[in-house]
């Protein structure tokens, strides 16, 4: 109890069901049954009064979280995430200059590694779409949507280095296993030398038909 053996609540022993000073484990509140097996009465005793404390501690400790948990939303009520991606209070005091320090909401997460799965993404876009790019194409569309749409020219640049490297993966970048990252032009690049055609980076330089 409380994380200790059980005290005396009698004099010099736990229960009357045993002998003086005694120090035992069954004497100090060991339960060697289960319900199924079948409890002895000193160890029905002992399971009781555990029993009660964690009944106790449930409806002690869930009044305390409870309130701590209303004085943090009654601390915090009035502070908002603005259209500059800033994070203020009702007085436009600013408390975060982005929310959570890289802009990125939690419940909109899709990978361990990167907000964005990336692969799932694709596929699905793949599935969409008819014909694919040619490599030369990948980079010409990769370079120019980083560099010209307002919602990739204001995210956090790592998120925005990760989506280069998930599609042009020059640096042979690597991630948390040391493992090269291989983007999706590598992989267009080396599924094209598998069918024996050329790399395709440049406008002049592929073959056949999409």
């Amino acid at each position: 109890m409380s994380g200790n053996r059980a005290p005396n609540g009698f004099i010099d022993r736990t229960l009357p069901h045993f002998e003086l000073q005694a120090k035992d484990p069954a004497a100090k509140g060991f339960v060697s049954n289960s319900f199924f097996t079948g409890l002895s009465p000193s160890e029905f005793f002992f399971h009781t009064m555990g029993g009660r404390e964690g009944l106790v501690d449930t409806a002690v400790k869930t009044a305390e979280t409870g309130y701590m948990q209303r004085r943090l939303m009654k601390a915090l009520e009035d502070v908002s995430v603005q259209y500059d991606n800033t994070v203020r209070q009702s007085t436009m005091g600013i408390v975060q200059f982005a929310y959570g320090d890289d802009g990125i909401d939690p419940h909109k997460v899709e990978a361990e590694e990167s907000p964005v799965d990336y692969d799932r993404v694709l596929m699905n876009s793949l599935g969409e779409h008819g014909a694919p790019m040619e490599p030369y194409e990948i980079m010409e569309f990769v370079d120019k949507t980083l560099a010209e749409n307002p919602i990739f020219i204001n995210m956090p640049d790592f998120h925005r280095a990760n989506l280069r490297i998930f599609f042009l993966n020059h640096e042979n970048k690597r991630d948390s296993k040391d493992k090269v990252i291989e983007g999706v032009l590598d992989k267009v690049i080396n599924l094209r030398k598998s069918l024996d055609l050329s790399d395709g980076l440049t406008k002049n330089d592929h073959k056949g038909k999409r």
